[in-house]
């Protein structure tokens, strides 16, 4: 979409992202029939946004900068249940994270962080 009037250019920006994760995971035979497998992924995430800004005239009036960072734990477990020698019944739950399409991201960061209203134009999906 790109820029239409005063305000950002939501298609021109500068975006950098680091991303720092650890898995640990654990598994337990509880009797010669039930195991269990447990385990938790944390996932650190920051973002640094730079978006062009313009007047009414269409004058570049300098760069917005944003940044935001989230730490997310995401658990799992297994529990599986030997029926006999040919059939196992399990039982899983797990979580897991959903991000945003980069084009996304830095009008969100914005949304969230600056104090002034984006024009009409920029959309934001959902976020996950």
């Amino acid at each position: 979409m790109g820029q239409v009037g005063p305000g950002f250019n939501s298609t021109n920006y500068d975006l950098i992202e680091k991303i720092s994760a650890a898995y640990v995971m654990n598994t337990l035979d509880l009797t010669n029939r039930i195991r269990l497998v447990a385990g938790v992924r944390f996932e650190q995430t920051s973002l640094d946004t730079a978006v062009p800004t313009f007047d009414a005239n269409n004058t570049f009036q300098g760069l917005a900068l944003s940044s935001g960072s989230y730490l997310k734990v995401l658990p799992s477990a297994s529990l599986r249940f030997k029926l006999d020698n040919d059939t196992d019944l399990r039982v899983v739950y797990s979580r897991g994270l959903g991000v945003p399409t980069n084009g996304h991201r830095p009008v969100r960061l914005l949304c969230e962080t600056l104090p002034v209203a984006l024009p009409h134009h920029i959309t934001e999906q959902p976020k996950p």
